[in-house]
């Protein structure tokens, strides 16, 4: 009796699985991550161009992504780093990203808090693209920071882009209406939610323990909004918007 329950049980879970798969890793979730954040695509490799603008620079894009594929045609030198390409199909993935075919490091960055697991990466890269990443890790921020600074140049920049935590109106807005503003851990790990958002102060000091200078900091609204007071709210003040960039290189 005790195994068939269980055995309903891994069924019923990996049904579930299945479900969160489709919901956050398929087709359609590819495609509306890429409409969503064509936006933030865009502006964000303008800021790659201004602050490395040699296009024989390399480049490593941290989670590969549509906006790999205009890295890809603006720097000649591009490799990516994140799961198993063979595994991992979450949202922000399609069929031009695969196409690409460049080198690509595996490495799960939540074992950065262990040096011994940090990969050989020879030789270092002139620009790595942190982005849309850091809130999806459920270790330390400083472990993340520590390795990929570990592989810079020596005037190498390291760019994170993050949802801006202190966007509270946006917080606000969803309390109002009896909606949790905290996302729900998935079912699936090789494509997880928000654990832990920042603020631009917090990230900045988070860099400086992990001897990173930042050269360069922004707020920044990537998103449309389809809710009016939200909207306006977040263009009246900067630390209102709903994302920020920030720009570290070796202390």
């Amino acid at each position: 009796m005790k195994n068939k329950k269980q055995q309903q049980l891994k069924i019923l879970m990996e049904k579930l699985r299945e479900k969160e798969r489709l919901r956050t890793s398929g087709e359609e979730a590819a495609r509306r991550y890429q409409l969503i954040h064509n936006n933030r695509f865009h502006w964000t490799l303008e800021i790659c161009k201004e602050l490395v603008p040699d296009p024989h620079a390399r480049v490593l894009d941290v989670g590969p992504s549509y906006f790999t594929t205009l890295l890809e045609q603006k720097y000649k030198d591009v490799s990516t780093l994140g799961l198993d390409t063979m595994t991992d199909h979450g949202g922000q993935r399609n069929d031009s990203t695969l196409a690409l075919a460049l080198p690509h490091v595996k490495f799960e960055l939540n074992n950065s808090k262990d040096i011994s697991r940090w990969p050989k990466v020879v030789p270092p890269f002139d620009l790595i693209v942190f982005a849309e990443t850091l809130e999806h890790l459920y270790t330390a921020p400083e472990y993340s920071l520590a390795f990929l600074s570990s592989i810079l140049t020596e005037k190498g920049i390291l760019l994170v882009t993050t949802p801006n935590a202190a966007m509270i109106m946006k917080r606000f807005i969803l309390l109002l209406k009896g909606k949790n503003p905290y996302e729900k851990i998935r079912l699936i790990g090789e494509n997880p939610g928000h654990y832990r958002e920042y603020t631009m102060k917090e990230l900045v000091d988070i860099g400086a323990q992990c001897r990173l200078d930042s050269v360069y900091a922004e707020y920044i609204n990537f998103y449309a909004s389809a809710n009016f007071i939200y909207g306006v709210l977040k263009r009246l003040k900067s630390t209102f918007k709903d994302s920020f960039v920030v720009a570290f290189w070796r202390m």
